[in-house]
């Protein structure tokens, strides 16, 4: 709220105060710091085909193509964002898009591996935490020309003999294995932990012992955010669990 008013003539006194206790209430420098402190942190991107608006920031983009094979390569293409603030961004290790489209009877049955803005190719949240999971710098779309098309056919992922390949469709796009309904009041499949209670350091020893050397997806239960699916096992299904199961196909 400070910022784009001139404290010049508010007094020395003030702004001494301020520039001590701006580390302190400055939250998003905060989080900002908290992501940088040995914690592998990916953030999610939420891509529009509906509209142009932009909001904050996108990654510099891993898969490099030029203009002219952007045009040629069969990967939706979006044409409006809502990305991070910029010192948030600066401070993850990843992006991934969270788009999830549902077929035309409203069932989320595929997911895109890629999703392309302007001459930069995306990858979804999943992915995106594979690659960071395993160290690596980049992926390859592996493509086979059609007329004045580059047909996706699948995405490479590591290099020499560590690398594999992912089959999709030509849109870029897999079927999510799902392994069965949610687990949120049960476990069965993923476990849940409360957020407030990490905030809090309120967690039991199993609690912490599931958390050690793990892969989390931080969702929200906040009924006026509705994220909420419909998927063929269930009609009411939490939509970061769409993220987690296609997760867990990666890994295996």
């Amino acid at each position: 709220m400070l910022a784009p008013i001139d404290l010049g003539a508010v007094g020395e006194g003030f702004n001494a105060t301020l520039s001590e206790i701006e580390p302190q209430i400055d939250s998003d420098q905060y989080f900002a710091r908290v992501m940088q402190s040995g914690i592998d942190v990916v953030l999610a991107i939420n891509f529009n085909s509906q509209t142009d608006a932009t909001y904050n920031e996108l990654p510099e983009p891993i898969v490099d193509i030029d203009s002219e094979l952007a045009d040629k390569i069969t990967v939706q293409e979006m044409t409006g964002f809502t990305g991070n603030i910029k010192v948030l961004q600066d401070a993850a290790l990843g992006n991934g898009s969270m788009n999830q489209t549902p077929d035309m009877d409203g069932i989320v049955r595929r997911v895109p591996l890629f999703t392309r803005f302007g001459d930069s190719i995306l990858p979804t949240l999943s992915l995106e935490m594979i690659r960071v999971y395993n160290f690596l710098e980049t992926y390859e779309v592996v493509t086979q020309s059609y007329a004045d098309l580059e047909v996706i056919r699948a995405i490479r992922i590591g290099t020499g003999a560590g690398a594999f390949e992912i089959p999709t469709d030509g849109l870029a796009q897999v079927n999510v294995p799902y392994v069965g309904g949610s687990s949120q009041l049960d476990d069965r499949h993923f476990p849940y932990i409360s957020a407030t209670d990490v905030l809090q350091d309120n967690l039991s020893e199993e609690e912490r012992k599931a958390l050690e050397n793990s892969l989390v997806l931080v969702g929200t239960s906040a009924p006026g955010l509705g994220d909420k699916r419909a998927m063929p096992l269930q009609q009411v299904y939490p939509g970061v669990k769409v993220h987690a199961n296609m997760l867990n196909a990666l890994l295996n």
